[in-house]
């Protein structure tokens, strides 16, 4: 099996089996952030965390500062667990600057790498490497990460446990790409995308002066008929002149629309437009839709934006 589809699979199981906080400390960390949960039974600490974490939260900044200002019950504060510190030091980093430093005295380099993403500024060096995701985790803080180290990654992905692991194996990944050089074939396979891009642009295009001009023809042969009437019969047609030129105004409008001046007015025009021009890439053998993703998927691999999050 691949390693992206190993990580895949792996993303997977474990997302299965996560908490909605961890999973939505996940995505935050992937930079594609769940929807807060509004209506659910929360917490207080709770709603701090995942108004950190989350898209469409209330304001709990006055909420988190009521909760620092509680002691630990039987050692259980959220100074001691990462991401419950994280959402705290996100919301006000001043405030929790001291636990981070004393947080990660005591836990692994695997924590040392997600805080110092988030907070780049705070903590100094990392801890020594107990685990295999450690031993990922401290490379990527040095740089040090290459390719003889795919080894170390397919045992890391058998031992993680946790979406945190799987972030920082993703994030190994990803840099791992930086050193993979190009195979002629993906080589060849991004050209013929960019290509293939090119021209489905170029008969939309045409497709649409194509539709435009006939707009015009349309607008002038009108014109042409309409103008005598109107001249002939003045004083009966005045009382409709506003009609005719609300009639003018809005084949101008579609004309303009249809050259491309304002394309985001009407969706319906754009929908046939689109419609049309799929009918011409028919005509040369090419599915518009199976084409547009053969296109998205080998430019994403070009620019490394890997759906693994």
């Amino acid at each position: 099996m691949l390693l992206a589809d190993e990580l895949r699979s792996l993303r997977e199981r474990v997302e299965a089996i996560a908490s909605f906080k961890e999973r939505a400390f996940y995505k935050y960390l992937c930079r594609t952030p769940l929807d807060y949960p509004h209506g659910s039974e929360l917490s207080e600490q709770e709603q701090v965390v995942l108004a950190a974490f989350c898209i469409g939260s209330p304001e709990c900044k006055p909420l988190a500062q009521k909760i620092r200002g509680t002691k630990p019950i039987k050692g259980l504060h959220y100074s001691n667990n990462l991401i419950d510190l994280a959402a705290f030091a996100s919301l006000s980093l001043d405030d929790e600057t001291g636990n981070i430093k004393t947080y990660v005295k005591n836990h692994s380099t695997k924590d040392f790498f997600v805080l110092t993403g988030m907070f780049p500024d705070v903590l100094d060096y990392p801890p020594s490497p107990i685990t295999e995701i450690d031993q990922i985790a401290l490379k990527l803080v040095t740089g040090s990460l290459d390719l003889s180290d795919k080894p170390l990654m397919v045992s890391a992905i058998q031992t993680a446990e946790d979406l945190t692991d799987v972030y920082i194996l993703n994030t190994a990944y990803l840099r791992l790409l930086d050193h993979q050089p190009a195979t002629q074939y993906r080589r060849d396979a991004i050209a013929f995308a960019q290509q293939l891009s090119a021209i489905i642009r170029r008969i939309d295009m045409y497709v649409r002066l194509a539709v435009g001009g006939a707009a015009i023809y349309v607008f002038i042969k009108f014109y042409s008929f309409l103008s005598p009437i109107i001249v002939e019969r003045w004083t009966q047609m005045e009382p409709r002149l506003y009609i005719v030129q609300l009639i003018l105004a809005s084949l101008l409008m579609v004309l303009l629309i249809l050259v491309g001046v304002v394309p985001d007015r009407v969706k319906l025009i754009k929908g046939v437009l689109r419609f049309l021009g799929t009918l011409v890439l028919l005509m040369f053998g090419i599915k518009r839709r199976t084409a547009e993703s053969s296109i998205a998927r080998y430019l994403s691999q070009d620019t490394k934006q890997r759906e693994l999050s």
